[in-house]
């Protein structure tokens, strides 16, 4: 929830995304240049065009009816409007 409180401050690259449908929040999004975030594990990479992308359906329901696709491809065209985009990088989680 640190990320939450300090939106404003220290993270405001990140650009959070809540998955609506119904008007009931169903799952998150979220992306940032890897460049901002200061975090070591990027290897020896052009970091400023580069782009991380973050996803997740919160309700089990919702599984396997294709809005997991939906986010990667809405997260992906929003990074690939930046100018200095060149990359999208997302890490699998469990």
């Amino acid at each position: 929830m640190l990320e939450i409180r300090k939106r404003n401050d220290a993270f405001k690259f990140l650009h959070h995304f809540i998955v609506l449908m119904e008007g009931q929040a169903i799952g998150f999004g979220q992306y940032y240049c890897c460049a901002d975030a200061e975090e070591e594990w990027y290897g020896e990479v052009q970091l400023n065009e580069i782009y991380s992308i973050d996803y997740l359906i919160g309700e089990e329901a919702q599984l396997g009816k294709g809005f997991g696709t939906g986010i990667v491809g809405l997260l992906t065209e929003a990074v690939f409007q930046k100018n200095n985009s060149k990359r999208i990088i997302c890490s699998a989680g469990t």
